[in-house]
């Protein structure tokens, strides 16, 4: 019974393909470490996601729209222009 390659096993299509993105990934790291600016803790972080999607909710949609949606029982996405 053949076995799977180490690459093939992984997720990409060649060794190459998971060489580039070792490389890619290894670097990121690098810059990351490298990065002198002070870290922020994961739960201001979220706390700054949850509001940025709050206040995305807030979207006021066009008129035609608002139009739609009272003559329909589907809401329009406030994500959709």
């Amino acid at each position: 019974m053949k076995t799977a390659s180490p690459a093939l096993s992984s997720g990409f299509e060649t060794e190459e393909e998971e060489a580039n993105h070792t490389a890619w990934l290894n670097a990121k790291i690098e810059t990351s470490l490298a990065d002198s600016r002070p870290n922020i803790a994961h739960d201001t972080m979220m706390a700054k996601a949850y509001a940025l999607l709050e206040s995305k909710k807030k979207i006021v949609l066009p008129i035609e729209w608002k139009a739609h949606a009272a003559d329909t029982k589907i809401k329009p996405s406030p994500f959709s222009f």
